[in-house]
């Protein structure tokens, strides 16, 4: 085998135009088996508008977003904003809050509302409305994907220790 493959590359390789040609049509099924590369898992921060708290330790923010908790210190009642299944961010945020997929994280919440233990989240479709729905309701939190517009919103921002 390795005599028939010199073979091929000596001929080939008499003019530069095939030796460019044998070379690609070689590293094409080398790039072609190549294991694909995993996206970037973006990163996250939370915000809240007057939540009457600065920062959140996590077990208090899982315990906020899993419905366990129906309001703020200041009494204001807790509004829960989501990203519904079409946001691009919906399955990574899933997975970090809920360890399931945005459908699941859909069920969980739904069977909570069915039990009456909590008021339904508002599930929207992208980070540009969740980030203006907080902005206008008073006592909402929301985790949104971390972007160089956050200038526009640090005065949402809520902390974790």
């Amino acid at each position: 085998m390795p005599t028939m493959l010199y073979r091929v590359l000596r001929v080939a390789t008499r003019t530069p135009y095939r030796a460019a040609l044998v070379v690609t049509v070689m590293t094409l099924p080398m790039v072609a088996m190549r294991a694909p590369s995993a996206p970037p898992q973006p990163s996250f921060q939370i915000i809240g508008n007057t939540v009457g708290v600065a920062e959140l330790d996590s077990s208090s923010l899982r315990a906020v977003f899993r419905g366990e908790r129906s309001a703020w210190p200041s009494s204001k009642p807790v509004t829960i904003i989501l990203p519904s299944a079409r946001a691009e961010f919906a399955e990574s945020l899933s997975r970090l809050l809920f360890r399931t997929s945005p459908g699941g994280m859909q069920r969980y919440w739904l069977a909570l509302v069915f039990q009456g233990r909590a008021t339904p989240p508002v599930f929207l479709d992208s980070a540009d409305e969740m980030i203006a729905y907080v902005r206008r309701t008073p006592g909402a939190i929301a985790v949104v994907p971390t972007s160089p517009a956050d200038l526009q919103i640090r005065d949402l921002v809520v902390r974790i220790r």
